[in-house]
């Protein structure tokens, strides 16, 4: 028992800071995200591209960009602000996004491919 709860809060800490969330402080509040890290998608493609950001110039940059996005519900005007650049900077930085996953962050089923594949890249680089 005092092993499970110890490794609940090992993760619901590590998801919490991959979240930007650190007031998420009880498993219950990261469960259904932990949950879909353990069921069998298929987010290798996802997860390559995620790598090869890394790799690039402007990868940390673009990462960031689907990070805010996703934290600003999808709020061009909100990322925009919160990342400190111009509407058509951010929209830029979405269509670089879009090319290189062929996944569109304005569609919400891809950005929640490119948000999951997030969690799991990142879920995996703190193991």
């Amino acid at each position: 028992m005092l092993g499970r709860l110890a490794e609940q809060a090992v993760t619901t800490l590590r998801l919490s800071n991959i979240l930007g969330k650190p007031s998420f402080r009880y498993y219950s509040q990261i469960s259904f995200v932990k949950q879909v890290l353990d069921s069998d998608l298929n987010l290798i493609a996802v997860n390559d591209q995620y790598e090869a950001l890394l790799k690039r110039k402007d990868g940390k940059e673009l990462i960031d960009t689907i990070r805010e996005f996703i934290k600003c519900n999808m709020s061009v005007n909100q990322t925009a602000h919160n990342l400190f650049v111009h509407r058509n900077t951010l929209n830029n930085r979405l269509l670089r996004i879009k090319k290189l996953f062929e996944l569109d962050p304005k569609n919400t089923e891809d950005l929640f491919q490119l948000f999951i594949g997030y969690i799991t890249f990142y879920y995996q680089q703190t193991l």
